[in-house]
């Protein structure tokens, strides 16, 4: 069976209920059949078939899917709608206008991260203010001084605390090149558990926003590195801070190469390993990033350990943060219709704080609020364990 038939084969299990409706961000923005899961797979399914031509119109419908997952655990028939989702972008890439004008240049950051920070960081003063108009990064956004890995590759626990492993943190462009704090605090939260941590200097990026560029080859290739070098580490675990580098790193690795990595993400960790710390005496909004929910099934894991820190949890649900990688700077405005939902939800409910545990959810809520309003999960951790105010 060639590549064309084995998708053909995956699209037509679809028997097009629409349950995946229910949860699906886009449908229930744009309420269009063509943006929700089940329109986008009838597509797909014209396509491979030749009762479609590829085209614009298409390739606009398929890339517009944000890729939470929030509809594969609603598909009786057990279709992957990932697996078709991503071979599809790869079929249509040269039809999409956003590819076609930024896909080699995109593709070659996160191919090349180094370079391409050097690069981002250099005309970063000249477009400061048309990304701030556009909602492509917060309002006072810059660059940190330096990346995470200039702290080191290994940290050790102090002498007076027991050492009871090692872990290995994935540490993900967001975490290595925008928010190296959460690094910093995910090592002394680590270390003061008992921890030894280590970081790759080998480490690619993940190969997220490859895939959903549909550039398959080179995420595969990224795959394959990252597999074969964190296998010659030896740690009790791997850990990331971003559930999105999780859900790539071990589930779509499986499609790519047919071999997963092994890692948790932060939450996973944290849940059963915290020591008693200072209450924090503050409401918040939990907010679950669509990959923590949908692909790693957590709920009750970081709403546990927020209560843990004497956090007061109101009881609000919000929902998808409009991020998605690509599709803030492919659709603007819905992206942050979504956001804006999110942060009337939260002014409405009087918290303190939103918290969170994607960095990518966090750089998207910093765009409507203030940076001290904003949190992921390790920075409340990493201050009940070393700084918390008695509740």
């Amino acid at each position: 069976m060639n590549k064309r038939d084995e998708i053909l084969s995956v699209l037509q299990r679809c028997v097009l209920c629409g349950s995946c409706k229910a949860e699906c961000p886009t449908y229930l923005t744009e309420g269009s059949e063509s943006k929700s899961p089940r329109g986008r797979l009838y597509l797909l399914s014209c396509l491979y078939s030749n009762q479609a031509h590829p085209s614009e119109e298409i390739a606009e419908r398929i890339y517009s899917c944000l890729l939470c997952g929030a509809c594969e655990k609603r598909c009786p028939a057990g279709v992957d709608i990932m697996l078709a989702l991503y071979n599809g972008r790869a079929f249509l890439k040269g039809y999409d206008p956003f590819n076609r004008r930024w896909g080699v240049l995109l593709s070659s950051a996160f191919r090349h991260r180094a370079m391409g920070h050097r690069f981002a960081r250099l005309l970063f003063p000249l477009l400061k203010g048309r990304l701030e108009k556009a909602h492509i990064i917060p309002r006072g956004f810059t660059f940190e001084s330096y990346r995470f890995s200039h702290a080191g590759d290994v940290f050790i626990p102090s002498r007076d605390i027991t050492k009871k492993g090692r872990v290995t943190l994935f540490k993900g462009c967001m975490v290595e090149f925008v928010f190296p704090h959460l690094g910093e605090a995910f090592v002394r939260v680590a270390n003061s558990l008992g921890y030894e941590v280590v970081t790759l200097r080998g480490e690619q990026c993940c190969g997220a926003p490859l895939l959903g560029m549909g550039l398959m080859e080179e995420a595969r290739r990224l795959a394959s590195r990252n597999i074969s070098r964190f296998r010659a580490i030896k740690a009790d675990t791997i850990v990331s801070l971003c559930p999105t580098c999780v859900k790539i790193l071990s589930g779509d690795y499986r499609r790519l190469t047919g071999e997963g990595m092994n890692i948790i993400d932060v939450n996973t960790f944290l849940i059963d390993r915290l020591d008693k710390g200072k209450g924090i005496s503050l409401s918040a909004l939990y907010h679950d990033p669509c990959h923590s929910l949908y692909s790693l099934g957590q709920y009750d894991e970081p709403r546990g350990i927020l209560k843990h820190a004497g956090i007061k949890l109101l009881d609000y649900q919000m929902g998808c943060c409009g991020l998605a990688g690509t599709y803030a700077l492919r659709n603007r405005e819905k992206s942050m219709e979504m956001l804006s939902r999110n942060v009337d939800v939260f002014r409405s409910a009087g918290a303190d704080v939103v918290v969170t545990s994607c960095p990518g959810c966090l750089f998207q809520f910093l765009k409507r609020l203030e940076q001290e309003r904003v949190f992921h999960t390790i920075e409340i951790v990493d201050e009940y364990l070393h700084e918390g105010h008695t509740a």
